[in-house]
C-alpha cells in the first residue's frame, strides 16, 4: 500500500507518512464494515482539517487545509486500489470447498504460540488431523463434525477453512488420541525420541588421549617413571571413588588382570620383556605357568566352582603400588571419560 502512495510523492514520500496512516486508519474496510478507528473508538476521526471548509479564513491558512485534504482523499483512493489488487490475486487462488454429510475430512491444528518442538521446525509440525465425519452443515460456510468424547470441549462447527478433503491415503491419518487439544485446536508440542547429538571434536580428542594413555603404561617403550604412575594411580582410584562403585569394580577387575604383570616384574623380569595383557589371554599356557589353578582352564569357571582360583582372587600374587597391581588399574579409570563424555 505504501508503495501505491509515495511514488506520487517523489523523494519527499516520509514526511506524508503521518497522512497514510491516517488515511489507512480512517477509510472503510470490509472485513469489519469500518473503519479502524471506528471500530476502536467508536466513532470517525475528526481532525482539524475536517473542523472547517477550505475557503473560510482560518488561522491555518486555507491553502494549507485543501492541501492536506487532498491528499487524504488521494491517499485513501490509492488504498482502494492496493486493496481491489490484492483481493483480485487472492480471488485467484480461493476454490469453493463443498463437503457433504457423513463425508470424512481432515481438522486443522497449530502449535502453541511460543512453543518450539525439540529437534523440529514447525513447518514440519503435523497440520491436520482426523479422520472426522460431518455430521450437517451450518449456513454456506460452516460444518459441524462429529467430534471423540476427547474433543468434547471443542466447539463441533468448523469454518470451510479449517477443514481438508480426505482423499483415501493412509499416510494423511494423524491419530487424535496422540494429541492433545485445547479449546482453540492448539497443543503442545514434546520430544519423542532423541535422533542424534553432537559432540565436540575437543571431547573426542580428549577421550582417545586418555584411553591411549592408559595403555602406554605398559608399553615396550614407556619410561620407568615409577613416581609419576604411583601419584597417578592414587589420583585414579580417588577419582573411581567420586563418579561410582561402578568404577571401582572394573578397577578391580583390572588389578586382577594386572597380577600376571607383578608376578613378572617382582621376580626381576625387564619390563621392556614383560608381556602384554592380552597375551595372557591369548596363550593360557603362560598364566597356567604362573597360577597352576588356570591349568584346568575354563572348566571351574563355568561349574561355579570359582575356589580354584583362590590364588589369583585373592591377590595372592602381592600389590606394588609402584609396578603393574596398580598401574594397569589406570586404564579402567582412563575409561572413565569415556563414559562420562561419550555415554551420558
Amino acid at each position: 500500500m505504501l508503495r501505491a502512495c509515495v511514488i506520487d510523492f517523489g523523494g519527499h514520500w516520509d514526511k506524508f507518512l503521518p497522512l497514510c496512516e491516517f488515511a489507512y486508519n480512517n477509510i472503510y474496510h470490509s472485513s469489519i464494515d469500518m473503519a479502524p478507528f471506528k471500530a476502536v473508538y467508536g466513532r470517525g476521526c475528526k481532525s482539524p482539517i475536517g473542523w472547517f471548509e477550505a475557503g473560510d479564513v482560518k488561522p491555518l491558512g486555507a491553502d494549507l487545509v485543501k492541501d492536506a485534504k487532498d491528499k487524504v482523499m488521494s491517499l485513501q483512493a490509492k488504498l482502494l486500489v492496493a486493496q481491489s489488487r490484492q483481493k483480485k490475486y487472492a480471488d485467484h487462488k480461493v476454490r469453493d470447498m463443498i463437503f457433504q454429510t457423513s463425508e470424512n475430512v481432515l481438522l486443522k491444528v497449530s502449535p502453541m504460540k511460543g512453543v518450539m518442538r525439540f529437534g523440529k521446525k514447525a513447518k514440519l509440525s503435523p497440520s491436520y488431523i482426523g479422520l472426522f465425519e460431518i455430521l450437517d452443515y451450518v449456513g454456506l460456510v460452516a460444518y459441524r463434525l462429529d467430534l471423540p468424547p476427547n474433543l468434547l470441549r471443542v466447539h463441533l462447527i468448523f469454518h470451510v477453512s479449517m477443514l481438508k478433503r480426505y482423499h483415501g491415503d493412509s499416510d494423511y491419518i494423524i491419530k487424535w488420541d496422540s494429541i492433545v487439544l485445547d479449546k482453540d485446536l492448539q497443543y503442545e508440542e514434546e520430544p519423542v525420541v532423541i535422533l542424534d547429538r553432537d559432540m565436540p571434536i575437543g571431547a573426542l580428542a580428549f577421550t582417545t588421549l586418555m584411553l591411549s594413555a592408559g595403555w602406554f603404561h605398559y608399553h615396550k617403550a614407556a619410561p620407568n617413571l615409577a613416581w609419576f604412575q604411583d601419584v597417578e594411580s592414587m589420583l585414579n582410584h580417588h577419582l573411581a571413588g567420586l563418579l561410582g562403585l561402578g568404577s571401582l569394580s572394573w578397577a578391580g577387575h583390572q588389578a586382577h588382570v594386572s597380577l600376571p604383570i607383578n608376578q613378572f616384574l617382582n621376580a626381576g623380569v625387564d619390563p621392556k620383556e614383560k608381556p602384554l595383557p592380552h597375551e595372557f589371554i591369548l596363550n593360557g599356557d603362560l598364566l597356567a605357568q604362573l597360577y597352576p589353578s588356570f591349568a584346568e582352564g575354563e572348566t571351574p569357571f563355568f561349574t561355579l566352582n570359582w575356589s580354584k582360583y583362590a590364588d589369583f582372587l585373592t591377590f595372592g600374587g602381592g600389590l606394588d603400588p609402584v609396578t603393574g597391581a596398580l598401574w594397569l588399574t589406570d586404564i579402567a579409570n582412563h575409561h572413565l571419560p569415556n563414559r562420562v563424555l561419550v555415554m551420558d
